[in-house]
């Protein structure tokens, strides 16, 4: 014999075939207590079930469950499945994904005489900044580039022109910031200090809420070389899905080291600029 579900001492049913009594068929679809002592069913020892250990296991706004009708889980609308199991969020790729909302730049002329944004010493136009990247991502050779002349003419210093060099983003960053000599990039700094640049001289404040990051191998169509952990990260203007319809290119030393510098290799536009602290406040 059995414990009796029913609680009126022993099922006098056939244990042997798992058959149960009527009392005990009932007792067995009757709803558990809440909290209350462990019960028994056919001798096994099963744990309460509180409040505190299942939380949503029942919904507060059902109505009790009647007599011999399972209750219902997960409130209204419950189909008695298992709620299925979300897999979490994926990550944002290292370094993040979303461009500095804000730089600054440290220069010594007054807003009044920036008509035109800031300009690089050497101003690329639009399919030379593109060709710059191009360049430094193996697409293009030196040759074929729309700023070849200026590399001939001396007005453009590259760290090799050699026909056979190989060029990536790194170099290109090594080569804006290292360089002595103006250069076709326009330099820029999340950190208000600048990088050193803002002793003495007025602070701008740029807004570059309309870039985002763009993985390399999206932005430039064609290139075989392998980004690795130390390439900048490219900024296009949100519009664009490449580098062939971006019209602001800029690239991030988001590595870091002695700066985090952003360099613009097309115009900074004057809408963006506004006055963060005069040179005598600095």
């Amino acid at each position: 014999m059995t414990a009796c579900l029913s609680g009126r001492g022993f099922c006098q049913g056939p244990a042997s075939t798992g058959h149960r009594c009527l009392d005990c068929q009932k007792a067995a679809l009757a709803p558990r207590p809440v909290g209350g002592p462990a019960s028994i069913t056919n001798a096994t020892i099963r744990p309460a079930i509180t409040p505190a250990a299942v939380p949503a296991a029942v919904s507060p706004a059902a109505p009790p469950a009647r007599a011999g009708t399972p209750a219902s889980v997960g409130g209204p609308g419950a189909t008695g499945r298992p709620a299925p199991v979300m897999p979490p969020a994926s990550a944002a790729p290292a370094g993040g994904s979303d461009a500095p909302r804000v730089v600054y730049r440290g220069d010594s002329r007054q807003l009044t005489d920036l008509p035109r944004g800031f300009e690089a010493r050497v101003p690329l136009e639009l399919e030379a900044a593109r060709d710059f990247i191009r360049l430094y991502t193996g697409v293009k050779q030196l040759e074929d580039c729309a700023f070849a002349e200026d590399v001939s003419r001396r007005r453009i210093t590259l760290e090799s022109d050699s026909p056979t060099a190989v060029h990536t983003p790194v170099d290109l960053v090594r080569l804006i910031i290292a360089s002595r000599i103006p250069g076709p990039a326009v330099s820029t700094d999340p950190d208000v200090a600048c990088g050193g640049y803002a002793s003495g001289r007025q602070i701008y404040r740029i807004d570059t809420s309309h870039l985002r990051v763009v993985p390399w191998s999206e932005a430039v169509p064609g290139m075989a070389q392998r980004q690795t952990s130390f390439w900048p990260q490219l900024l296009l203007n949100r519009g664009a899905r490449s580098l062939d319809d971006a019209t602001t290119i800029a690239v991030w030393n988001v590595k870091g080291g002695d700066t985090r510098e952003v360099m613009f290799l097309t115009p900074i536009p004057r809408d963006t600029i506004a006055t963060h602290t005069s040179a005598t406040a600095a």
